[in-house]
């Protein structure tokens, strides 16, 4: 039972992704600060209390990141066996009040454009190692259509070589390269060339 329990343990360890849970963390501990100062406990949360929740973060946040961050809150009651406050009347018609009054703003990533390539490559100078590594690195994002984060950790100690490329992902071939992102499924991008 020991050995079971340690395995099932582990599992729900890795339910998340590593950024998924700092995230979390983060609408925990906002969570927690709203609860210390109106001195409430974390669970079970009153549908009026969680409205008032929903007005505390309406002070620093849009409408889709105040929902995001109630996302802990059901969780919360899921772990506790509870049934979730967002589950009610009164909480739906709280936040789509809050939507129309909030608004619903969508932020979307801009592309990286040939126009924003050129002006990097102006300010680069391809004699240095460091820029000449990081022109290749954009290359590799315009041309394979990449996010940032599959090409750069946020520090030395955040990368993940699940998640952003290394040198053994990328292979060259006579046909063109080979990048492998996102382990481990293979892509194959012909030479533009």
């Amino acid at each position: 039972m020991t050995t079971l329990d340690s395995i099932v343990a582990k599992f729900r360890n890795h339910t998340y992704a590593e950024s998924t849970k700092k995230t979390y963390q983060n609408y925990l501990k906002s969570y927690m600060e709203f609860c210390r100062r109106i001195n409430i406990a974390l669970v079970p949360l009153s549908p009026l209390n969680l409205a008032r929740y929903v007005a505390y973060l309406s002070a620093r946040q849009q409408f889709n990141s105040i929902n995001n961050y109630l996302s802990i809150i059901r969780l919360l009651h899921l772990e506790a066996g509870i049934t979730s406050p967002l589950e009610s009347f009164f909480m739906d018609s709280v936040l789509k009040g809050a939507k129309r009054v909030l608004g619903c703003t969508v932020h979307s990533k801009l592309p990286l454009t040939q126009k924003i390539l050129n002006e990097i490559f102006t300010l680069l100078s391809l004699s240095s190692s460091k820029d000449l590594c990081f022109w290749a690195a954009c290359l590799v994002a315009f041309f394979s259509f990449l996010r940032k984060s599959n090409l750069f950790a946020q520090s030395l100690s955040a990368f993940d070589p699940v998640q952003q490329l290394s040198r053994e992902d990328i292979t060259f071939h006579a046909e063109g390269v080979r990048l492998r992102e996102g382990k481990p499924k293979p892509y194959n991008f012909q030479s533009v060339c």
